[in-house]
């Protein structure tokens, strides 16, 4: 649920800064590698979270060795949003100094703020699931439901920026 729209953002945000002006400069290529692979470390961290997914106690996991728990899902969840959140707020101060995108980059403002939120949730889940007082089903019901409306407001909030 968040990995589209977080994907969606990133490529818009190239768009935005590259479609119609080519990285010129030492400073424009390292901002241009900088936004490449700020997208494949978040990728990198999607594939944990994949990895992480909780096996039903009856499954065999196809390896024996994977740490498919919820508390791991919602640390590398929770962990990628923090680094997203990290990512925005440098990347939209290194955007607006190098002139990259400027007020069309504002949609940075809403991903931190509920980015950060859901983050703190999941993290939350992983570090203390029992301070919540909730079932690991009701837990896992709540971070879904939270998840949901950070993906809604992402796409009411972001509209003009992610659909030109």
């Amino acid at each position: 649920m968040t990995a589209v729209p977080i994907f969606h953002g990133g490529d818009r945000s190239l768009d935005i800064k590259y479609l119609h002006r080519r990285p010129a400069g030492f400073w424009g290529h390292a901002a241009y590698v900088w936004d490449i692979y700020m997208l494949l470390i978040t990728a990198i961290f999607f594939v944990k979270i994949a990895q992480s997914v909780p096996i039903p106690h009856d499954v065999k996991p196809p390896n024996p060795t994977a740490q498919t728990s919820p508390d791991n899902f919602y640390l590398w969840m929770g962990s990628m949003l923090v680094f997203d959140v990290c990512v925005l707020i440098f990347d939209g101060i290194k955007s607006h100094s190098l002139g990259l995108g400027g007020a069309k980059l504002s949609a940075y403002v809403t991903w931190t703020v509920i980015n950060l939120g859901l983050g703190l949730i999941c993290l939350g889940a992983a570090l203390c699931p029992l301070a919540t007082g909730l079932s690991e089903g009701a837990l896992a019901a709540a971070v879904f439901a939270f998840a949901l409306i950070r993906t809604t407001v992402d796409y009411i909030q972001g509209r003009e920026f992610l659909f030109p």
